[in-house]
């Protein structure tokens, strides 16, 4: 009997292990929020690294204990932010692109910089006024087997983290921070 559970189990193994490798190699998540705030509002705290640690998912929004440091030129392309907590552990983004208009793009480095996403945060005017905001992450994870398993859990895992992150912006910018 242990023998023919074993084969099963060994079996079922095997064959999750097959199917890793058809699984997509990138995951990528997303979500949206309309904000009542023109677009350069909105700028105003998303294009300047200060302000991070009120709304962002790596501020003390996010986790109370958190400590953030962020390094020269906060509202530049090369603005950086490094950030530890117990809650969301440790990590850092650097700005590659920055527009008033359009938003921001970013490169974090997560868990301790063993995981490279790329980040943005655009926005469009709202046909019925303030701005839509979307919040993207993206990674890749075609190296590792089990890592593809991960990357299909992302929006269940990432996705409230995301939300939470843009109703703070929300509440931030429409009570005039």
């Amino acid at each position: 009997m242990l023998k023919q559970f074993s084969l099963v189990f060994g079996g079922l193994l095997a064959i999750l292990f097959l199917i890793s490798f058809v699984l997509p190699g990138q995951w990528e998540v997303s979500r949206e929020m309309q904000i009542n705030a023109e677009p350069f509002g909105v700028h105003r705290l998303v294009g300047d690294l200060e302000t991070w640690n009120h709304w962002s998912p790596w501020g003390k929004g996010a986790d109370p204990k958190a400590k953030l440091v962020v390094g020269p030129n906060p509202t530049a392309v090369g603005g950086r932010l490094e950030w530890t907590g117990d809650d969301i552990g440790s990590g850092s983004l650097v700005v590659t692109s920055t527009d008033e208009e359009k938003g921001v793009i970013f490169d974090l480095a997560l868990r301790g910089g063993r995981e490279p996403v790329r980040g943005t945060l655009r926005y469009e005017i709202a046909p019925t006024g303030g701005t839509m905001v979307r919040f993207t992450l993206r990674g890749d994870v075609s190296s590792s087997p089990i890592g593809r398993y991960i990357g299909m859990m992302r929006g269940y895992t990432t996705g409230p983290d995301l939300v939470d992150a843009l109703t703070r912006l929300k509440r931030q910018l429409e009570r005039g921070f």
